[in-house]
C-alpha cells in the first residue's frame, strides 16, 4: 500500500481532513532500547530529611518514537500550504513512562510558503534548537534532553540537574517566519503567544500578548554550519509565604538565553560546537528561604536564579555501515561552587538506510554548592542505552 494511502487512512481515523492531498507523506520512526540507569546522588549534607539513596535499574525505554503525516498543496504563483501533524508514540507503555501511548509537543503545525519564506502555527521546532541541536547525534533520549537543563532555576539554592540542551525543544502556541536561504543564509522568528494571564503583582485585567520570543541566524554551506540564537521569556511569577518555612521571591521577568554554534560536517567525519548563556532578569532580587530541617540551625537557602554557561563540544566518524560518536559538555553557573562535566560515546551499526542498531554510555558529574556551602558532592549519574530504531 502506498504512503499517499495509508495516509488517506490514518486522516479518516484521525480526522485530519488535509491528508486528502495526493502529495501527503506518511511516516515513523520506532526507536527503543534496554537501558541499565545508575543515579548515583550523593545528598549527605542535606540530612536525613531529604535523603535519597538511588540505586541502579534495567528498564525497557521508548526513544522518542513518533508517527505522523506531513504535505503541501500548490496553490499556484508560488505559494504552497504546507503542514505537518506528529504524534509521539509510546511503543514501551505501561512503566514509570507511563500508559499514555500518543504523547504531546510533537511538531503539530500549517501555514503558507512562498518567495517570502514561510510562516506556520501551531507546535514546532524552536529557533533557539535549530541551532544548538547541531550537537543533538545520540539515538538514545537520555542524551540531549533528559538530565540536564541550562537554566538558572534552583531547589534550596542548589542548581538543579542542568540539560546539556534548552528548556523547550518545541513550543506550542507559536508563530515562526522562515526567511528564504540567501546563498547559505537564513534565519527564522518565533512568537509565543497562549493568552494566559499573569500571576503575582504584575497581574492585571489583560493577559500578555507576547510570551516568549525568538531569532536565529545560520549560514549552511555544504559541510560548513554556523548560526547563533537568542531567546526572552517574560514569566512576572511571584511565589510568597509557600513550603516550610518562610518563603518569599520574585521570578524575574524578561530571562535571556543566547547561544552560538559552528560545525563541519561531511559524511564521513565531523566536529561541532556550541555555547549557550542563561541570563536571569537581575531587575528583581530572589528572597530567601529560612529553614532547620534534621539538625541544621536556621540558615538562608537562596531559591532564586543564577547565570550558567554551557560548553558543548561532539564529532564522529563514519566507516562502513559503523559510527562512533563522542560528546564532552561542561555547565559552570555563577554564584556556586562546583560545575558539572558530562561526557558521552556511542557506537551505530547501520542494517541498512532505515534501520540501525546503537550502544551509547553517559556520564555526568555534578559538584555544586550554594553560598551556604550545603552541597551535592559527587553527584552522578551513568547510563548505558542497547537499541534499535527503524524509520519509514
Amino acid at each position: 500500500m502506498k504512503k499517499s494511502t495509508l495516509a488517506l487512512a490514518l486522516g479518516a481515523a484521525l480526522g485530519v481532513s488535509a491528508v486528502s492531498q495526493a502529495d501527503t507523506i506518511l511516516y515513523g520512526s520506532a526507536r527503543v532500547s534496554v537501558d541499565w540507569v545508575n543515579p548515583d546522588i550523593d545528598n549527605h549534607d542535606l540530612g536525613p530529611f531529604f535523603g535519597i539513596d538511588n540505586k541502579d535499574y534495567w528498564e525497557v525505554f521508548d526513544n522518542a518514537s513518533r508517527l505522523g503525516v506531513k504535505g503541501s498543496e500548490d496553490l499556484g504563483a508560488g505559494l504552497s500550504a504546507i503542514y505537518q501533524y506528529e504524534f509521539g508514540v509510546d511503543i514501551v507503555g505501561g512503566n514509570a513512562q507511563g500508559s499514555n501511548y500518543f504523547k504531546s509537543n510533537r511538531p503539530r503545525w500549517a501555514g503558507l510558503q512562498g518567495p517570502f519564506g514561510a510562516v506556520t502555527l501551531g507546535t514546532q521546532w524552536t529557533p533557539y534548537y535549530n541551532i544548538v541541536g547541531v550537537t543533538d547525534q545520540f539515538n538514545s533520549s537520555r542524551s540531549f534532553t533528559t538530565d540536564y537543563y541550562l537554566t538558572g532555576t534552583t531547589t534550596f539554592g542548589i542548581p538543579s540537574l542542568y540539560k546539556k540542551g534548552i528548556a523547550e525543544l518545541r513550543r506550542g502556541t507559536s508563530v515562526i517566519y522562515t526567511s528564504p536561504d540567501f546563498n547559505g543564509f537564513s534565519g527564522q522568528g518565533m512568537l509565543v503567544m497562549d493568552g494566559k494571564r499573569e500571576s503575582g503583582a504584575d497581574s492585571g485585567a489583560n493577559s500578555r500578548s507576547i510570551d516568549v520570543w525568538e531569532l536565529n541566524l545560520k549560514y549552511q554551506n555544504g559541510p560548513i554550519f554556523a548560526g547563533a540564537a537568542y531567546i526572552e521569556t517574560e514569566s512576572g511569577t511571584r511565589l510568597t509565604g509557600t513550603g516550610v518555612g518562610s518563603f518569599s521571591t520574585v521570578v524575574g521577568k524578561d530571562d535571556r538565553e543566547y547561544a552560538v554554534a559552528i560545525g563541519y560536517m561531511p559524511p564521513q567525519w565531523g566536529a561541532m560546537f556550541h555555547w549557550q548563556h542563561y541570563d536571569p532578569d537581575k531587575e528583581f532580587r530572589p528572597g530567601f528561604l529560612t529553614i532547620n530541617p534534621a539538625g541544621f540551625t536556621s540558615a538562608n537557602f537562596v531559591p532564586g536564579q543564577t547565570d550558567v554557561n554551557a560548553y558543548t563540544l561532539a564529532g564522529y566518524y563514519s566507516f562502513g555501515n559503523e559510527v562512533v560518536r563522542g560528546t564532552v559538555s561542561y555547565l559552570d553557573p555563577d554564584h556556586f561552587r562546583g560545575n558539572t562535566w558530562i561526557a558521552e560515546v556511542g557506537f551505530q551499526h547501520n542494517l541498512s538506510k532505515r534501520t540501525r542498531l546503537w550502544v551509547e554510555y553517559y556520564y555526568m558529574d555534578q559538584e555544586l554548592a550554594n553560598l551556604q556551602h550545603v552541597n551535592f558532592e559527587d553527584t552522578q549519574n551513568h547510563a548505558i542505552s542497547i537499541g534499535m530504531r527503524h524509520d519509514f
